[in-house]
């Protein structure tokens, strides 16, 4: 038969005392959850609201860049001031999926309105910004490009001087067959090989190509200079640049997200039996062990 050592516990001996204290155990945790469910319910409701943007990547970055830029913009107290908070938004929240690229910005307020009004302001921060940074950076592209037209343009005109020099100084002379044989065989272009005066051909021929060049160059620098001061124009091009697009747009929250009273009286409880067992065992540990009173012998009678 197997013993056991007398300071040690049996499991009767751990049924016994969670026998012993059960009003304790119980009375605890449900009390516990009681104040739980009280807090719950005096505590002021919680509503989300949320816009969701698909993210793409823009000019190079990657969009998780982008979101990363959003979110230090977030914290700054010019989107605050953009949005008509303080010295920073706390409402706001922003999670991104980068397996799926989509981006989530959730507003929180005490009532379902707010928190819509809330995100809705958010959003539309959200894709301003986005639109504003690439307005910046088309009007910098387009600068660049009518700068690097212009400078085309001046070479081309100094080109089609030297072309036009070359021409007025040039000999008139018949081509001979040896000449126009020799110029096909180099590959010369059959107009400047077959005319009668080759040299003013070739000369005619580039000149006709650079001054068709700066027609085109011109025409699309006039486009630049139109485009350049149409600012509706541009905010058209930058929005349909944006690498943020919208997916869905912010509903009103019918249910609170918090507090949760079902989920905080069953966590109380829990909790309530986990300390409340824990106290009636450290009870019985620390209690004084019972003293057990041997009865005396009876004296012996003598004879």
């Amino acid at each position: 038969m197997e013993t056991y050592p007398e300071d040690e516990l049996t499991l009767r001996d751990l049924y016994l005392i969670l026998k012993k204290r059960a009003r304790l155990i119980w009375s605890g945790a449900i009390g516990l959850a009681l104040v739980a469910l009280a807090i719950s319910a005096l505590m002021p409701k919680t509503y989300e609201s949320a816009a969701v943007f698909s993210v793409a990547s823009s000019k190079g970055a990657k969009p998780a860049a982008l979101v990363e830029a959003f979110k230090a913009r977030l914290g700054t107290a010019g989107f605050a001031k953009q949005l008509g908070e303080g010295d920073k938004v706390t409402w706001a929240k922003v999670r991104y999926d980068e397996k799926k690229g989509y981006l989530r910005l959730t507003a929180s307020a005490h009532d379902p309105e707010t928190a819509r009004a809330r995100a809705v302001a958010l959003a539309e921060a959200a894709s301003e910004g986005f639109v504003a940074d690439q307005l910046i950076s088309l009007k910098q592209e387009l600068k660049k490009e009518r700068a690097d037209l212009k400078a085309s343009l001046l070479a081309l005109t100094e080109r089609q001087k030297i072309l036009k020099a070359a021409f007025a100084a040039l000999p008139k002379g018949m081509s001979s067959p040896e000449a126009s044989r020799a110029l096909r065989a180099a590959g010369a272009n059959p107009l400047v090989a077959e005319s009668p005066d080759p040299a003013a051909a070739y000369l005619r021929l580039e000149l006709a190509k650079v001054e068709a060049d700066m027609a085109a160059k011109t025409g699309r620098l006039k486009q630049l200079e139109a485009l350049l001061s149409d600012e509706a124009a541009l905010r058209r091009l930058a929005e349909a640049r944006s690498p943020l697009q919208l997916v869905a747009s912010p509903g009103l929250p019918l249910e609170p997200v918090a507090p949760r009273p079902l989920l905080n009286t069953v966590l109380a409880f829990v909790l309530g039996l986990f300390f409340t067992v824990f106290w009636a065992f450290l009870q019985a540990a620390l209690e004084p062990p019972e003293e057990t009173q041997v009865a005396e012998k009876p004296p012996a009678v003598s004879g």
